[in-house]
């Protein structure tokens, strides 16, 4: 990815993929469920060179150009399959970036399930965003958002958002 040199950014935000792991099985997922076999082949976690290759690459980004905000969006698969110590390091490697006057911000998207207190502790070091996501009433979501045994998800799903509301 390049920026044209001396653009004007208010908010440049990065999807990044960093599992390749899941352990529900939605419906619609593209990945797991659509005949990709694409994340089987692949390593399960992002590489700490690539996270650090990316800090590079927003260090030279705002260097050379007026960005207010880099919001890294941590996706997957499911981000909280990594070990927290790897989500640990991975954050404290992109924060500890020379970005100049542009602020960096971390957020993720998980289904809940996987939130406990050690990972509440760990979004607030970092001061990550965490969402999630429920597809309606329970039935609409148990159908839709089952675990890998055809159980109902919804549970898990609204504690974990309980979790992290009353954090």
């Amino acid at each position: 990815m390049t920026l044209i040199k001396g653009e004007k950014i208010k908010h440049l935000e990065i999807i990044l993929k960093v599992s390749e792991r899941c352990n529900i099985s939605c419906t619609y997922c593209y990945v797991f469920n659509m005949g990709n076999t694409l994340a089987a082949d692949s390593h399960p976690t992002i590489s700490l060179n690539n996270v650090i290759a990316l800090r590079g690459f927003f260090e030279r980004s705002t260097a050379e150009n007026e960005i207010e905000v880099i919001q890294v969006d941590f996706h997957g698969g499911k981000p909280l399959m990594m070990k927290k110590d790897r989500f640990d390091q991975m954050c404290h490697i992109l924060l500890q970036g020379d970005y100049g006057n542009s602020r960096i911000e971390l957020a993720l998207q998980t289904h809940g399930i996987l939130v406990d207190e050690e990972w509440i502790t760990l979004f607030e070091k970092y001061k990550v965003q965490a969402s999630i996501p429920v597809d309606g009433l329970r039935h609409r979501n148990n159908r839709h958002r089952p675990d890998r045994t055809g159980e109902s998800t919804y549970k898990g799903t609204i504690n974990g958002l309980r979790l992290l509301q009353n954090a």
